[in-house]
């Protein structure tokens, strides 16, 4: 399933549960840098593939050649068409931009010292600093706005027990990690009978949008 379609699966719920003016989805910045990312890389690759085969493939009577453009720009230029599209509508939608300085100390520490969400294992360190970039921008985003309860969204089991602790003994407040759509429903019915107890809640969340 495509970003866009869970957006839009998680915009149906608020609406439907009619508390899309007290929660807002936040996109982290690092989501679309890995989704640029993706998009060169799968663009390349099929470049690549295709120059060879070419190659292998010489006629005298076909000419081949190729336009080219900026595609890093291109892509770019798209992301923002993008998220354009994901601010219609009466759910706030807004990016959640990467950790400030302030943060490098504590990601330069879980670094070194292999805390999750940096596994720091061969082939994988990319990959996890990422991840620490992510769990970096949820903690400061916290530490701004203590009031806010935030639900985080993601199948990577590299967001685990320990980081619940983390977050839990930093703030004193708990963070509800979710790993389907399902488990996002609950938590967000929970929510808007604690909104406005005599909310309208399906018998069947599993039939929700």
């Amino acid at each position: 399933m495509s970003q866009n379609n869970y957006y839009l699966i998680f915009v149906g719920i608020l609406e439907e549960l009619d508390i899309y003016e007290h929660i807002t989805i936040l996109v982290p910045t690092v989501v679309y840098e890995e989704m640029k990312r993706q998009k060169i890389k799968a663009h390349d690759d099929k470049k690549e593939t295709l120059q060879k085969a070419i190659g292998k493939s010489i006629f005298p009577e076909f000419n081949y050649s190729f336009n080219e453009i900026d595609y890093d720009k291109y892509v770019s230029d798209k992301i923002i068409e993008y998220k354009k599209q994901l601010a219609f509508g009466q759910t706030s939608i807004a990016e959640l931009p990467l950790p400030t300085e302030k943060r490098f100390s504590s990601i330069v520490r879980r670094a070194f010292t292999k805390l999750p969400p940096f596994y720091g294992i061969e082939k994988e360190s990319d990959k996890g600093f990422k991840d620490a970039l992510l769990w970096e921008s949820i903690l400061e985003l916290k530490e701004n706005t203590p009031q806010a309860k935030i639900v985080f969204y993601s199948k990577d089991n590299g967001f685990c027990d320990v980081l619940i602790d983390e977050f839990q003994a930093l703030f004193n407040d708990q963070i509800f990690v979710c790993k389907n759509e399902y488990e996002v429903k609950s938590q967000l019915i929970i929510w808007a009978k604690t909104i406005d107890e005599y909310a309208y809640i399906p018998e069947d969340i599993s039939e929700m949008v």
